[in-house]
């Protein structure tokens, strides 16, 4: 008989959002399909850390955004008060308010705007003068006006005009291509509900307005005086979120955190207007839990590779100004594939802040929530990797004469925990033998397959096995009524495992 692998992450146990005992899922792993349509699990992308913050001597633990401008060349990135140009070792000279949440990167017209929403403020950058950073100072921009209104979280460059939303529900816009300049009277409101307003976002050519418990959208109708936003009355949800940050956009795909009516959590896909719900009913409960029992507070981000899009949410808590993460859950299109960890020994989970968005043709790049700026390594080789630095002091080498030094690599563990199962009957069974369906590997991997009987946390030690022979096998596995499965590798080569075959007798 054949056990294949589980798609599903089923919880049996959790604290404080952290799965303490597992029924089945994955870590480190993500899902392919063959033409057949049989399901394989294999090693989730490479990280690799091309500057590490605490080795520059910054502050760690404040990871806030993260920008490619393709006006300039160069990308743009924030740790906690000061934002960079291309590396760490050229801050701005001005600094913008200190804190540790989110920031949102808008282009309008020749300038980089930067919108804070936890200090309330908005920042600009010319092209002209790349490395100023300038205070958002018109009266009537809505931090600015008396009283002052609270900015929602996120933002919109449409039509060469940047929108940012207000809690109070309002969204105001900027003059166009000038983000400096406002008018008293350039906003519209929401209408649908009367709940606060949370996070704005650009969906297709349209502004998407989430509140408490609403989402509603808004289109240029190029008014002449006012707004130029109409409401759209045809495409209205009944469901908004309640943390601003786990918003993140890829294409005309939006991921976040929705809340129900009646206050459940879920993570939830917006696509062509359409809101489709891709958590399970166990993450669900893990996440209602974290964040309205235990204040375990949420981020979320992602990136794409291999043509496939990831989400990252990540669960955290902050302690004397710096962000200390507990899990990353990593979710696509179809719904959960499990949590990941980085192989560092320096940092845990997967606490993805922002990426660059693909203005050109490039290799993007993302901030983590410790400040470490990485790419994807969309290569098959299961490995993290932080690559060394070279220091050549200037003067004393001559152009093509020095090579930069290799890359330190860790190997990705990935762990499948297959789910209990009682081969039909819950009589006493013996395992004669099992082998490992997957792809061989060129040269001797060994994978460790652990068991678990009549629970899922009390796993034996384990024996390997050797995949690169497909005829190895494990015999004598013991008796028992119900088992769970767990396979862990953490190999050098890419393998593909589709599950296992085993030889039970009654």
């Amino acid at each position: 008989m054949r056990v294949p692998v589980t798609t599903s992450l089923t919880i049996e146990q959790f604290v404080a959002g952290q799965v303490t005992v597992k029924v089945s899922g994955t870590k480190n792993a993500v899902y392919g399909k063959r033409a057949d349509g049989t399901v394989f699990a294999s090693q989730r992308p490479g990280v690799n850390i091309y500057e590490d913050a605490s080795a520059a001597s910054v502050t760690t633990g404040k990871g806030r955004g993260i920008y490619y401008w393709a006006a300039v060349g160069a990308k743009y990135f924030v740790n906690g008060a000061t934002v960079y140009k291309a590396s760490y070792s050229a801050p701005l000279a001005a600094t913008m308010t200190a804190g540790t949440d989110k920031v949102n990167f808008y282009e309008v017209g020749d300038n980089l705007v930067i919108i804070d929403t936890e200090n309330n403020e908005g920042w600009y950058i010319t092209s002209a003068a790349s490395t100023t950073l300038v205070s958002i100072s018109d009266v009537d921009f809505p931090p600015n006006q008396t009283p002052a209104l609270t900015l929602a979280h996120g933002g919109a460059s449409l039509n060469g005009t940047l929108y940012v939303g207000c809690t109070n529900g309002e969204i105001w816009n900027s003059a166009v291509e000038d983000p400096t300049t406002w008018g008293i009277a350039d906003f519209t409101s929401a209408e649908v509900s009367p709940d606060d307003g949370v996070a704005l976002y650009q969906h297709t050519d349209h502004i998407g307005f989430f509140g408490t418990k609403s989402l509603e959208f808004f289109y240029d109708n190029a008014n002449p005086t006012g707004s130029p936003l109409n409401a759209r009355s045809d495409v209205v949800h009944e469901i908004g979120t309640i943390n601003h940050d786990t918003v993140w956009a890829e294409f005309n795909t939006l991921y976040f955190v929705g809340q129900t009516p009646s206050g459940s959590l879920g993570v939830y896909v917006l696509t062509n207007f359409q809101v489709n719900k891709i958590s399970n009913n166990d993450f669900d409960s893990l996440l209602t839990s974290a964040v309205i029992t235990d204040n375990v507070e949420v981020f979320g981000s992602g990136f794409t590779a291999g043509g496939r899009s990831f989400y990252c949410l990540t669960l955290f808590n902050i302690g004397s100004g710096v962000v200390s993460t507990e899990a990353t859950y990593v979710f696509d299109s179809s719904g959960v594939l499990g949590d990941w960890e980085l192989a560092y020994t320096d940092i845990d989970d997967m606490p993805l802040i922002g990426w660059t968005l693909a203005t050109e043709t490039r290799a993007g790049e993302g901030i983590l929530s410790n400040g470490d700026l990485v790419t994807i390594n969309d290569d098959f080789n299961p490995q993290d990797t932080t690559e060394e630095q070279v220091y050549i002091l200037a003067d004393y080498f001559e152009p093509g004469y020095y090579t930069s030094t290799a890359a330190d690599g860790d190997p990705i563990e990935m762990e499948i925990v297959l789910g209990q199962g009682d081969s039909g009957t819950l009589e006493t069974k013996f395992a004669d033998g099992l082998r490992v369906v997957a792809t061989p590997t060129d040269a001797s991997q060994l994978m460790t397959i652990q068991w678990s009987d009549e629970g899922n946390n009390n796993y034996n030690t384990g024996r390997t096995i050797d995949l690169s022979n497909p005829k190895n096998r494990l015999n004598r596995c013991g008796s028992y009524k119900i088992r769970n499965y767990k396979l862990t590798y953490s190999g050098t080569e890419n393998v593909e495992v589709e599950g296992l075959e085993m030889k039970v007798r009654a």
